[in-house]
């Protein structure tokens, strides 16, 4: 079995820590992982190592979590209306990025590990392959 994981990012906090626990037992069992990770932000080099020793395919992409800042006056309304917008243009990017490496890989389920990531299930959807959602934040 193949499975396309999507990662909100590559820097060794908890949640990337998890992933690999995950990884290591999940392996034994005969999954192949793909790993999908942002192009932006942090990239440890701990965990592209780590890609290479298990021979694990990884990909950077766009990924674009859906959350924005809550307007605090008038001139910060106006910077999350252009986030907002810029946003929107990176769900898209990110959609299509995620898309043409499913079709590459052909997974038989894509993961995403973080719920403000929208852009596998739509893949998933789109190219009717399962998808598990991870969640991982809650609100009070």
């Amino acid at each position: 079995m193949k499975v396309l994981y999507i990662l909100n990012g590559a820097f060794m906090g908890g949640a990337t820590i998890s992933f690999i626990n995950m990884i290591d037992g999940l392996i034994e069992y005969g999954v192949k992982p793909v790993v999908i990770f942002p192009r932006k932000g942090i990239h440890d080099e701990r965990l592209i190592q780590y890609f290479r020793m298990k021979n694990i395919p990884y990909y950077q992409a766009t990924i674009a979590p859906m959350s924005l800042p809550k307007p605090s006056g008038c001139g910060e309304f106006i910077k999350v209306c252009i986030s907002f917008l810029l946003m929107i243009i990176r769900r898209i990017m990110s959609y299509y990025e995620i898309r043409r490496i499913a079709i590459n890989e052909n997974p038989d389920i894509i993961y995403t590990n973080v719920g403000i990531i929208r852009e596998g299930y739509k893949v998933a959807r789109n190219l009717r392959i399962k998808h598990i959602l991870h969640i991982r934040e809650y609100h009070l």
